[in-house]
């Protein structure tokens, strides 16, 4: 048996959870049965993807790389139905998306793709026009979902929105939670941690919120409530936010917001943090915040979890299924909720053993290795 896998979604060198989903899957994914091949089928930056991974190596891994621009691949697949990707790939029984991009397969090719979630139908307003119109127009996630023999949704959040908003039957959707890496769950050493802090200029005593800045993030709402704190103030002098994430829509207006506050200089944004920094970045921090208006599943709050760092997080969207009771939950358009949780979970020791505690046995559920078993049962389904 043949899967080609599309992992255009890295070549682009973004850091975000389609790209967290591909990068902890495939290994995982690859090494089930080496009686199947698997085709990783990119177009560009074939040394960014080469570079990923020892397990890109192994004989039943094929790089397949196409010298057709995305774009135009995007244009003519969504339009004219043409190439046919999966004979691009020199063939296979299975295309797996990752991420739904526009595809145009032979008969003798399935498709099976993952949906993480549909933001941009349930709240447009979090969305610029050119990403609306990227997202209903250029890809057209709908008639790919439509033509998809199986999708996978990656929380019980994202399969319901796709029977209410997309009218998909409920048959054709499996439910298959993505997992935490690895590197999480294992104590970052006190050399390290000093060597994180002193990279990012980090204060010592701080809040930390790690996402992109983009509206759906409520990063505008973390910012104003940590003001709130400071205002009271309810919190030692020494407290200050952290805001690690790269620059999204409206990101300019989150820095105006926080320089013009008397408390700007305790206000820090540091940019996108390398993959390898992010576990010390959560244990670093005293409490985490992610009052995010929406997500399909959301790996920031457990990721924190599993380093031991108490969250709070909002009561909306996938974040019951996933953080659950280890979690302080606030509704997020409640300025006065989130700064509450903030100074509770600062100054409740007991609060804050009780809830990392429960993050840690919480996290524990979601691993990459099941998730590529329950993957790769579907895609194999005859």
């Amino acid at each position: 048996m043949t899967i080609a896998i599309d992992i255009r979604a890295l070549a682009g060198g973004l850091q975000g959870g389609i790209q967290e989903y591909i990068l902890q899957l495939l290994p995982e994914l690859v090494n089930l049965d080496r009686s199947i091949k698997f085709k990783l089928f990119f177009n560009a930056h074939r040394q960014r993807i080469s570079a990923q991974s020892q397990w890109l190596k192994q004989s039943n891994v094929e790089l397949v790389q196409t010298n057709l621009s995305n774009q135009w691949l995007m244009a003519r697949t969504g339009w004219f139905a043409r190439p046919f990707l999966d004979e691009l790939a020199g063939g296979a029984d299975v295309w797996f998306s990752p991420h739904f991009f526009p595809v145009a397969l032979s008969k003798c090719c399935h498709l099976v793709t993952t949906f993480h979630d549909l933001s941009w139908v349930r709240h447009p307003e979090f969305f610029s026009w050119r990403q609306r119109l990227w997202h209903h127009w250029l890809v057209d996630p709908h008639t790919l979902a439509q033509r998809a023999k199986q999708i996978i949704a990656v929380s019980h959040s994202t399969r319901s929105d796709l029977v209410e908003l997309y009218k998909l039957p409920a048959e054709k959707i499996s439910m298959i939670h993505s997992g935490i890496g690895a590197d999480f769950f294992q104590p970052v050493s006190a050399v390290e941690l000093v060597a994180v802090q002193k990279k990012y200029k980090l204060p010592k005593d701080f809040f930390l919120f790690l996402g992109t800045l983009e509206p759906r993030k409520n990063v505008a709402g973390v910012i104003t409530a940590f003001l709130r704190l400071k205002k009271a103030p309810v919190v030692p002098e020494s407290v200050e936010l952290v805001l690690a994430g790269g620059a999204g829509w409206q990101h300019d207006r989150l820095i105006k917001l926080a320089q013009q506050s008397f408390w700007s200089n305790q206000v820090h944004f540091i940019g996108a943090p390398d993959s390898v920094d992010r576990p010390a970045l959560y244990q670093l921090a005293r409490v985490f915040v992610y009052p995010s208006w929406f997500e399909g599943f959301g790996f920031p709050p457990l990721e924190a979890m599993a380093g031991g760092t108490p969250v709070i997080t909002s009561h909306n969207s996938s974040f019951p299924e996933t953080s659950g009771p280890a979690a302080l939950m606030i509704n997020p358009s409640s300025i006065s909720q989130l700064s509450d949780a903030m100074h509770q979970l600062w100054n409740d020791e007991n609060l804050r053993q009780q809830l990392i505690l429960a993050g840690k046995i919480q996290s524990t559920k979601f691993n990459w290795q099941k998730t590529a078993e329950e993957t790769l049962n579907v895609l194999t389904e005859p």
